[in-house]
């Protein structure tokens, strides 16, 4: 698991604590952008693992922020039986249009870039009903970095 550096609000800053990713439009105009969600992925979680001394105010919020270490958890998604095999790297495609669908979630995780490098740690015992049909089961994978 990689390590990434950012902020989050005092009252959240512990050790352990997990938070889905997810920020304003202000916030790209800040001069604390990069450090603070620049290097995160909306649609996310993160788990914080170690919290810093350091803190910055945060103008869009007007509360002071901790700097953090955090790592991304895995997440779970909808692939291919063919392609479900634990500690594979596959390349993620987006499933379908439908958005509809109760699985549309699944298949196509907010988090997720079509083409983006994925590897498959478990291999559910979930399979999926598929409207159009497709051979479906529930992982959880980790982005590749």
């Amino acid at each position: 698991m990689r390590k990434i550096i950012t902020l989050i609000g005092l009252s959240q800053a512990k050790i352990g604590r997990t938070f889905l990713m997810e920020y304003k439009k202000k916030c790209r105009t800040c001069k604390l952008y990069k450090v603070c969600v620049g290097n995160l992925r909306r649609g996310m979680v993160y788990k914080i693992i170690n919290v810093r001394t350091k803190k910055h105010f945060c103008p869009v919020t007007g509360e002071y922020m901790k700097v953090v270490e955090v790592i991304e958890l895995p997440f779970d998604f909808a692939i291919s039986v063919r392609q479900a095999v634990e500690g594979a790297i596959v390349t993620f495609h987006k499933k379908c249009s439908k958005t509809d669908c109760d699985n549309y979630d699944i298949c196509n995780p907010i988090g997720l870039k079509e083409g983006e490098k994925v590897k498959i740690l478990i291999v559910k015992d979930k399979k999926l009903k598929c409207s159009l049909n497709k051979n479906l089961i529930l992982v959880s994978a980790e982005r590749i970095f």
